[in-house]
C-alpha cells in the first residue's frame, strides 16, 4: 500500500517536493527469501512456484492500473511473514497522476535491467514500460527455481543481490548466450517449455530497442485461480496418473508410482522412480504424454527432475 503525496516537502525558498508514503514491511527480501525463507526454513519449490504465480498477477496489476515500481529488484521485493509479495523503495514509482513529462529517477538495478536503461546518456521518461525487462528476468528466474531440481539446488551459488543472471550476463546476446544462467535453462527445459520461450524472448529484449521490450504480461496468459475445468476431477487425475504409469513401463521405464498434485494454475505428476530415470529421457515422449492426458491444445507440459524422480507439469501455455 502506498499514498502519493503532491506536496510532500517544502522549504523555506518556496520549493514543494511530492513524496510517497509506504507501509512498514515486516519479511525478508526476494533474494534473501530465496536462499533462507522463513524462520531458517529455505522455500520448497512449490512454495516458490506459487511466488511466480503471485508475481505474475502482480504484473497483471500494474498493467491494469497503468503503474510501474521503476526498480525492481531481488532487494526492491519483499517476501511477508505470510509468504505474500510486497514491493519497498518507491522513489522511481510511476502513477498515471505524474503525467507524462516526469524523468527516471534511477537506471535499476543491474540483473534486473536493459543495458541500454542503464548506460543512457540522456534522461528518460518514466511510465508505465519501465518495468517490463525486470519482469521477464525475475519471471524467468523464479519458474526455473520452482521447475527444475537442478536450478534449485544451484540457487545459493547466485547469491541473494541478484536472481540466476548477473548484470553482465544482460549487455549483449553474446553475453546471454555465455552465461551460466542460459546454459543451465537450455539443459534443463525443453525448447518448447515456458522457460525456454521467455529465455528467448529476454535475448529479443537485449537485441532490440528499449521502446520494443515486452512485459510478461503481453507473453504469459494468466490462468484463473480455479482450474477445476482445466485440470478435470479427481477420478480423472487417477486414471491419468495410472494411463501415464502404463505407458512409461511400456517404454520400459522402471516407474513405481505416479501421484498428482493440484495447484491453482498446474497440475504436476510426480513419477516415482530410479535414478536411471532422467528427465531427457521422458521428455522424448512429448508427444505421448499429451495424447496419454487428454491435453487440449492451450496447455503445455513441462518435464523437470526432482529428488526422487520425474515431475510432469501440465499449465497454460504461454502465448506468443
Amino acid at each position: 500500500d502506498f499514498e502519493y503525496i503532491p506536496i510532500a516537502l517544502a522549504n523555506d525558498g518556496d520549493d514543494e517536493y511530492p513524496g510517497v508514503r509506504m507501509e512498514w514491511i515486516n519479511g525478508r527480501t526476494l533474494g534473501d527469501y530465496l536462499q533462507n525463507g522463513h524462520a531458517n526454513r529455505p522455500p520448497s519449490r512449490d512454495e516458490i512456484a506459487k511466488l511466480a504465480d503471485d508475481f505474475l498477477d502482480m504484473c497483471y496489476a500494474f498493467r491494469r492500473y497503468n503503474i510501474s515500481h521503476g526498480d525492481l529488484s531481488a532487494k526492491n521485493i519483499m517476501i511477508d511473514i505470510d509468504g505474500h509479495i510486497r514491493l519497498v523503495d518507491y522513489d522511481s514509482l510511476y502513477v498515471p497522476d505524474f503525467g507524462q513529462n516526469v524523468f527516471q529517477t534511477t537506471g535499476g538495478a543491474p540483473g534486473f535491467q536493459h543495458y541500454k536503461r542503464l548506460s543512457s546518456s540522456t534522461a528518460l521518461y518514466a511510465g508505465p514500460k519501465d518495468d517490463n525487462f525486470s519482469q521477464q528476468v525475475i519471471y524467468l528466474s523464479l519458474r526455473a527455481m520452482a521447475y527444475s531440481e537442478t536450478i534449485y539446488q544451484k540457487r545459493s551459488d547466485f547469491g541473494d543481490k541478484e536472481l540466476l543472471f548477473v548484470g553482465t550476463d544482460l549487455v549483449s546476446v553474446n553475453a546471454l548466450e555465455n552465461s551460466r544462467a542460459f546454459r543451465l535453462i537450455k539443459e534443463e527445459f525443453a525448447t518448447d517449455s515456458i522457460e525456454c520461450k521467455l529465455l528467448d524472448e529476454l535475448s529479443r529484449s537485449i537485441a532490440g530497442p528499449l521502446s520494443d521490450v515486452k512485459s510478461i504480461v503481453d507473453l504469459v496468459v494468466k490462468q484463473p485461480r480455479n482450474t477445476e475445468q482445466k485440470t478435470g476431477n479427481n477420478d480423472e487425475i487417477e486414471r491419468n496418473c495410472n494411463n501415464l504409469k502404463s505407458m512409461l513401463q511400456t517404454y520400459k521405464f522402471p516407474v513405481k508410482q505416479v501421484a498428482a498434485e493440484v495447484y491453482p494454475t498446474k497440475i504436476k505428476y510426480r513419477v516415482i522412480a530410479g535414478p536411471e530415470v532422467k528427465a531427457s529421457s521422458i521428455e522424448k515422449l512429448h508427444r505421448e504424454i499429451r495424447m496419454v492426458l487428454g491435453l487440449e491444445p492451450e496447455m503445455s507440459v513441462t518435464v523437470a527432475s526432482l529428488s526422487d524422480g520425474v515431475g510432469i507439469y501440465v499449465m497454460e501455455r504461454m502465448e506468443r
